[in-house]
């Protein structure tokens, strides 16, 4: 089973804290819950990272969902309307992987902001900018933000060139570009069919491998990025702990 983050000690934190901060300022008619008032600086504290631990671990979850969405083509009536072939299913997913990766340093980035207070708007979350900042400086979250970093750098330039110039492609990718441009001009040819279908079999599993390595990569780092994380987050959702009640009915998932 693949290493979910689900379980790490800091989403148990998080989702404690936001639970005793709904509690506090929520009522309950019936079915009905309504605030009460205005939150406090350390229920928003709580709040705002409700939002970005599970930012983090979704995106990681769509990294894998990349790679399985891969090899699950299959040819409809509807498909076929729109001529939407295996290579276009397989370039969607593909494009998706590099898209995802990228933006998982942005999010942590984000997650690194509200953990540690910085006080800086999402839009100006940069690694420029927020490695520079003197307490994460200090702090073994910069080692930590280096490492997703590293791992997600080789696939950036080609993450702007799809988002902004053209649709994406590479040496093996080419081949199989080819013989999908044969099956269409040549529908009844069994031969380049079945030819093109092991290149697309073959790139197909090369790509999963390459994005289950890369997701299994990100997912250790970004479990050391919570690791580090956590005594601050303690110390932030310390005074909110006495209204935690564990397990209760209705709490809030992160």
């Amino acid at each position: 089973m693949k290493q979910s983050l689900l379980t790490h000690p800091l989403v148990t934190a998080v989702s404690d804290g936001y639970y005793a901060a709904f509690q506090s300022a929520t009522k309950r008619t019936g079915r009905e819950v309504e605030w009460t008032r205005e939150l406090n600086s350390d229920e928003k504290y709580a709040q705002r990272l409700f939002s970005s631990v599970p930012a983090v671990i979704d995106n990681l979850n769509q990294i894998r969902q990349a790679g399985l969405f891969l090899s699950g083509f299959r040819t409809t009536k509807r498909l076929k309307e729109h001529e939407i072939t295996r290579l276009d299913h397989i370039v969607y997913h593909v494009e998706n992987f590099f898209l995802r990766t990228t933006g998982c340093l942005d999010r942590c980035l984000v997650l690194v902001n509200d953990a540690l207070d910085l006080g800086l708007q999402p839009e100006d979350c940069t690694h420029r900018l927020i490695r520079t900042i003197s307490h994460v400086k200090r702090s073994p979250v910069q080692g930590v933000l280096g490492e997703i970093n590293a791992i997600v750098k080789p696939y950036r330039n080609q993450r702007n060139l799809i988002a902004h110039r053209a649709r994406h492609t590479d040496d093996e990718l080419d081949d199989v570009i080819l013989f999908d441009l044969v099956v269409r001009i040549e529908p009844t040819d069994e031969a380049r069919y079945h030819h093109y279908k092991l290149r697309s079999d073959r790139y197909v599993a090369a790509k999963q491998e390459e994005i289950d390595q890369v997701a299994d990569k990100l997912t250790t780092a970004c479990s050391h990025l919570f690791d580090k994380l956590k005594p601050d987050v303690d110390r932030h959702l310390s005074a909110l702990k006495p209204a935690v009640e564990p397990a209760a009915a209705g709490r809030p998932k992160a």
